[in-house]
């Protein structure tokens, strides 16, 4: 059965003015799953990184997705969330870089806690001891009606081997797929520890009000502890 995680409020952040008191920590209604992570506050007034997974060296053939959380540290709500990652090595030379491929939520409320990844591409080669630096940004929010559709998830349990549940669309109006779920694994003492993708079974317009399932399969992965978010695409919303 699925609850709302509390991925309350550490790092480098940037986007909006210093100075501003950071808003109160608050959980997000886009978020899903059997853990409730905490995090750090992170820097006032910005889009700040506040929790990464470690990297995983060597990095894998097939690329590396590495799970970070920002947190609205604005007093207004902020979408379009991007991230960038460096990597260096000990000595300090660059040796790869990455981006991120979207949050969850996508339009942030102040206080709130968006989930997403890093992605280290193919062929990235990066040397024992090397470590990652993440920036984000966000864009003030002018609607509610964003571009990227936060999907409710109304139910989610882990068997085992996949990650099951239903995604609900809260719009007053038809949202587009395909609607991705992202599963976020926690570990014992609440860090990110791994990033599973997959997408709902739907793959036709979703209506007001109307569910989908989907089942993301964890491929080996341990995922005792997760957090899982979901979205879709609201074409009315194109271009603003």
């Amino acid at each position: 059965m699925s609850r709302a995680a509390t991925v309350g409020p550490s790092s480098s952040g940037s986007s909006a003015s210093s100075g501003v008191p950071s808003p109160q920590p608050t959980k997000s209604l886009y978020l899903a799953g059997n853990a409730s992570p905490s995090f750090p506050a992170g820097d006032p007034g910005k889009v700040a990184v506040v929790a990464q997974a470690p990297l995983t060296l060597p990095v894998p053939s097939g690329g590396e997705t590495l799970p970070i959380a920002v947190r609205n540290n604005t007093p207004g709500s902020v979408t379009e969330i991007t991230a960038q990652g460096i990597v260096r090595d000990a000595g300090g030379q660059i040796v790869g870089t990455g981006t991120d491929q979207g949050f969850h939520p996508a339009l942030l409320q102040p206080g709130e806690v968006a989930l997403g990844f890093i992605y280290l591409g193919i062929g990235t080669n990066v040397p024992a001891g090397s470590a990652i630096t993440v920036q984000a940004s966000g864009k003030p929010a002018s609607s509610s009606n964003t571009y990227f559709a936060d999907l409710l998830v109304t139910e989610v349990s882990n068997t085992g081997q996949q990650v099951v549940g239903t995604i609900k669309n809260p719009r007053a109006h038809a949202v587009q797929a395909p609607y991705s779920v992202d599963v976020y694994c926690i570990d014992s003492s609440g860090g990110l520890r791994a990033e599973i993708g997959g997408f709902a079974d739907v793959s036709t317009d979703l209506a007001s009000g109307a569910t989908s399932g989907f089942t993301v399969d964890l491929a080996g992965t341990p995922c005792p502890q997760f957090v899982v978010g979901a979205s879709g695409f609201d074409q009315s919303a194109a271009g603003t």
